[in-house]
């Protein structure tokens, strides 16, 4: 399988536009682009198109949906496989749907899931193997990761080449008996007991368990004996009768002390709250003290405030009045003005729209023109597209029948040069009376036999030859005679000559095509229906009554027009500001005089007659002297006691150390009570009598699971010596099983690391590097190396496949960023090699370092669908 085309749209940054890449080459191309072109989107749409069924719905069909939500993710590739061409077309999500068409003839192969089946058995692709994308494909950021999912596809190329692998027979079934008897001991790869090791393991446990509490039980009783010796001294300590009573008469003298305090301490407290209460009223008297002084301020300042501001409202108010008039002049010279300019600039606008109505109408008969001739190119490529769907010639098709007619001569020619020849060197009495098959022979004749064939000696009598065609070589004249058959009836002639004659008619009727699809795109770059949407536009700007050929109105200076305007408009603004700024000043002043007026109201209310707030203002300063004298002497009590006051709260912490100390004394002494008759009680339970001898029988027991449990274990370490003896000899068997891999690698290989060889292990990924008397593990490498080793790989997996017979593309997409200037070229030479055999396709966005590379380079274009 090959790809020849790549088409999607609706996927990621590509919208309905699309993206499309068409006639990729067989073998090395380039797609070299800067970041965010959407060279991984292409290649992620074509891990969908291959991997993933139409009726999908998982993550990674959503991450690839349109960022700006266009439309439905569709994708399409053409491939070549088992000799023809196919277009694959998938839609995915909304409207989801699959298709496979046969290029050639044109008939739909399948669709739904039997075209994901049918791409699926065409690009190798089997349940559970991810296909071409896992192993045959580089991802970028992913190029140091080794190939993965392609074990069951080269198994079955590498049986054909070497073989199932082998060890031999009777080491085969030694293995298999050895680690079948081990398994009687240890399951497989966890390792864990089983059968009678487990059980001698199971019985062992609580034999040792029965021990170690019997041995508990010893230690447990001595050690509680020891305890309640302890113990008991500890209870006589504390039952002392006289320490209870001194510490009883400490505990009353903290009880009386503390009563003493809280009475000295409610005293100090109504005190406090008189003395806070006098403070309070000293407060108030000053506060009305000063609200009366400041009220007596404020009245004689907007007494003064008002008779100042009355005077200047009555000369704001005569200004406002003399710039009402200047404005009203103003803006009716602004009227007038604005009356000229319109008049004016209604003239010069009926000009301007026959100006541009006569343009309009220019372009239109030049778009009128191309899209006539926009048609005809359009008939006429559709005539020829009919045609060349008609030819059935294609370029493939005719390099098949000439192939064919090829192998034809060449079978006949092995088939005539297979033959027995027979040279005649006779007397002159021979010539006369010897022929063959009824002919005279000539002297010197040589003759190539077929069939049966009579040599007549005359009286000598005859000699019959039988010569039989090898079959092989008739097989493949059959075969090669059937295959030109069938390839000129695909083609619908008679004889190749007839089938060239119709590939250069069909290559004709293309290049016709391409000339006048390319002389349309010229006329009508966006398309006919594009064309005459312009058109049309053109008309509508056309008035009804439009004439060319009426002379435009003559036009007009709108200059001193607009001038006169401006200058109106100006004049009338300054005096609009002006008039505006008199009447905000005059507003304010009368607005503020009369906020004046109201508040001196207010407070000649509050305060009365002149007389009275001088009466009242000696009232309030004597009632702030008394309220401080009262003050005064109750703070100086408030000190005295304050100082005599007992400390309540040593007082009180005195008296609950002591009710503590006194209740943790009795519970100590209770607990030590509740202990000694535990321990008395634990070590009648544990009793000594009969512990040593249980101890002795059970370490008897133990001894013989011991020596059980140590026989099997021999036998296990046994069959481990065996099993990794046969196991190591079956891993070198291996190297002649991935024979055909390394092969495949090598060449490659040398060109870029150097001499050196790679070893496969598991699922074919490369193990280790060896090189000279080193051998390397690959994660060892540095990351150049492994990238390298990881895309060799990949080359030579794909190489491998073309040669059995099941070609798949190699994609890389940004795999060669960790090279250096050396490695980079010889990575070119060793792509350029591989894609002799095997298509490779390279994604970049390094430019300028892979237009050294020599592949084709590919022209993504907008998607055209017909």
């Amino acid at each position: 399988m090959k790809l020849s085309a790549i088409r999607l749209r609706n996927i990621r940054g590509f919208g309905p536009e699309g993206l499309a890449i068409e006639h990729i080459p067989d073998g090395l191309s380039v797609l070299a682009r800067p970041n965010e072109f959407g060279k991984s989107t292409l290649f992620d749409a074509l891990r969908l198109v291959f991997g993933t069924k139409h009726s999908a719905g998982g993550l990674a069909v959503k991450a690839l949906v349109p960022w700006a939500n266009t439309g439905t993710p569709e994708v399409e590739v053409d491939i070549h496989a088992a000799g023809r061409t196919f277009r694959v077309s998938k839609r995915y999500l909304k409207g989801k749907s699959a298709q496979v068409t046969d290029l050639v003839s044109g008939d739909i192969v399948a669709k739904g899931s039997d075209a994901d089946a049918w791409l699926m058995d065409a690009s190798g692709v089997s349940s559970g193997t991810g296909g071409p994308t896992g192993f045959l494909w580089v991802k970028q950021g992913r190029s140091m990761e080794q190939p993965a999912g392609g074990e069951p596809v080269l198994s079955q190329l590498l049986e054909q080449e070497v073989g199932l692998l082998v060890g031999g027979e009777a080491a085969r079934s030694v293995l298999e008996r050895a680690i079948g008897e081990r398994a009687k001991w240890l399951t497989g790869k966890t390792r864990k007991p089983t059968g009678r090791y487990k059980e001698a393991l199971e019985a062992r446990a609580p034999t040792q368990d029965k021990l170690s509490t019997l041995k508990a039980r010893q230690i447990k009783a001595e050690n509680a004996l020891s305890e309640l010796q302890t113990l008991k001294r500890q209870i006589t300590k504390q039952s002392d009768p006289e320490r209870d009573r001194e510490f009883k008469q400490k505990r009353d003298q903290a009880a009386d002390e503390l009563e003493a305090a809280k009475q000295a301490a409610n005293e100090l407290q109504i005190l406090e709250q008189k003395t806070e209460f006098a403070s309070t009223n000293l407060d108030h008297a000053r506060s009305t003290e000063k609200h009366h002084a400041d009220k007596v301020k404020e009245a004689d300042r907007l007494a003064i405030a008002i008779k100042q501001s009355s005077g200047h409202a009555a000369e704001l108010s005569r200004s406002h009045a003399e710039f009402s008039k200047t404005l009203s002049v103003a803006e009716n010279e602004l009227i007038e003005a604005e009356d000229v300019w319109k008049t004016i600039a209604q003239r010069n606008r009926a000009r301007e729209t026959f100006e541009n109505a006569l343009r309009a109408h220019n372009t239109l008969e030049q778009l009128e023109n191309k899209r006539d001739q926009a048609r005809a190119l359009d008939d006429a490529l559709r005539a020829r597209a009919k045609a060349i769907a008609q030819n059935r010639a294609t370029e493939t098709a005719y390099n098949t029948a000439a192939d064919c007619d090829r192998n034809v001569s060449l079978a006949k020619a092995r088939i005539e040069g297979g033959r027995p020849t027979i040279h005649f060197d006779l007397t002159a009495d021979g010539t006369d009376s010897v022929r063959l098959n009824e002919t005279p022979v000539r002297n010197g004749q040589t003759e190539s036999l077929s069939g049966t064939s009579v040599i007549d000696l005359g009286h000598l009598g005859a000699i019959t030859i039988s010569a039989t065609d090898h079959g092989e070589a008739r097989d493949a004249l059959e075969n090669a005679e059937l295959a030109l058959q069938n390839a000129l009836e695909e083609l619908g002639v008679r004889d190749v000559a007839e089938a060239e004659a119709k590939a250069r008619e069909r290559i004709d009727l293309q290049r016709a095509s391409q000339h006048d699809r390319q002389r349309l795109e010229q006329l009508a770059p966006d398309g006919l229906e594009a064309l005459d949407q312009e058109i049309a536009v053109l008309r509508t700007q056309l008035p009804e009554d439009f004439d060319p050929d009426t002379p435009p109105p003559p036009p007009v200076d709108i200059a001193e027009a607009e001038a006169a305007v401006e200058k109106a408009r100006a004049t009338a603004e300054n005096y609009r500001e002006a008039h505006a700024d008199a009447e905000k000043e005059w507003i304010k002043h009368r607005t503020r005089t009369s906020m004046n007026e109201d508040a001196l109201a207010n407070i000649d209310k509050e305060l009365g007659e002149a007389e009275a707030r001088s009466q009242k203002a000696i009232q309030l300063a004597e009632h702030v002297e008394a309220n401080w004298k009262t003050l005064e002497a109750l703070n100086t009590e408030l000190e005295t006691k304050r100082s005599a006051l007992p400390n309540l709260d040593m007082c009180t912490e005195n008296v609950a150390r002591m009710n503590r100390a006194f209740e943790a004394n009795q519970q100590g002494l209770q607990k030590l009570k509740i202990e000694r008759a535990r321990l008395e009680a634990e070590i009648d339970a544990a009793g000594a009598d009969g512990i040593g001898e249980a101890l002795n029988e059970v370490n008897a027991d133990l001894a013989r699971l011991d020596r059980r449990i140590g026989r099997y274990e021999a036998d296990i370490r046994a069959l481990d010596r065996l099993i990794d003896a046969l196991s190591d000899a079956q891993a070198r068997l291996q190297e002649a099983y991935f024979k055909p891999v390394t092969d495949a690698m090598q060449p490659l290989l040398r060109e870029v690391v150097g001499p050196g060889t790679v070893r496969l292990g598991v699922d074919f990924q490369a193990d280790s590097l060896r090189r000279g008397d080193f051998r390397e593990a690959i994660d060892t490498l540095s990351g150049g190396t492994r990238e390298q080793i990881s895309v060799l790989s990949r080359l030579a997996f794909g190489r491998l496949m073309a040669q059995r017979g099941t070609p798949i593309p190699v994609i890389l997409d940004d795999a060669l960023v960790y090279c250096d200037d050396d490695r980079l070229d010889a990575m070119f030479t060793a792509l350029n090699v591989a894609a002799k055999d095997v298509q490779c396709i390279v994604l970049t966005c390094h430019q300028r370092a892979f237009s050294q590379l020599g592949g084709e380079p590919l022209d993504p274009q907008r998607w055209k669908k017909p």
